[in-house]
């Protein structure tokens, strides 16, 4: 089975929803190696040096990036720079052009650690985002009712994906990523 590098959405971490049932089934599957989804730092460029990093060590034949939200961006941003296959949860798409509605003090929701954003933040996720992308290295997965990110801009950014999953209704969180946690070992363990 490849490695998975799960990347969380702002203000989360290692503790949210979708971390914790990737951990479960990887332990369940005696596979625990296999997932590295770290903390993320609130800075992008202190989030582009951890993954830098850490995917040195990597041999990326044998990886596959997961983001969601805000991490979906940074896994959008990894899978272009190292080409890799990606899967993306209600992605945040041009973050920097929504991010002045986040400037200011905002607190993690699973600690007591507070970020402060900044329009420096913002102009470094600008610089980040991909000149293009290869869509067809994504598998999409998004919400209609997502109320945090507009899943139409999304389904235009990443159209020509290799797999898209549409829920009509649901939410930001993608709730029901539980059920799609067969068809993402059956994606890791490849063809």
């Amino acid at each position: 089975m490849k490695k998975l590098l799960y990347l969380h959405g702002f203000l989360s971490g290692p503790e949210s929803a979708k971390s914790q049932q990737l951990a479960a089934i990887f332990a369940e599957l005696g596979q625990s190696e296999q997932l590295f989804a770290p903390q993320l730092p609130a800075e992008p460029q202190a989030v582009m040096q951890l993954l830098t990093t850490w995917l040195a060590e990597q041999d990326l034949t044998q990886l596959v990036v997961m983001g969601s939200s805000l991490g979906g961006f940074f896994a959008t941003v990894v899978a272009e720079r190292y080409d890799l296959p990606a899967v993306l949860i209600n992605p945040a798409v041009r973050p920097h052009q929504l991010a002045h509605h986040f400037l200011g003090t905002h607190r993690y929701y699973y600690s007591a650690q507070e970020v402060t954003v900044t329009p420096e933040m913002i102009e470094a996720l600008a610089v980040l985002e991909p000149k293009s992308i290869h869509p067809q290295r994504y598998w999409l997965m998004l919400a209609s009712g997502d109320e945090t990110l507009d899943a139409q801009q999304a389904l235009a950014y990443y159209r020509g994906c290799q797999r898209l999953d549409y829920v009509e209704g649901g939410d930001h969180s993608f709730s029901c990523f539980p059920q799609y946690l067969p068809a993402v070992l059956e994606f890791l363990r490849g063809p």
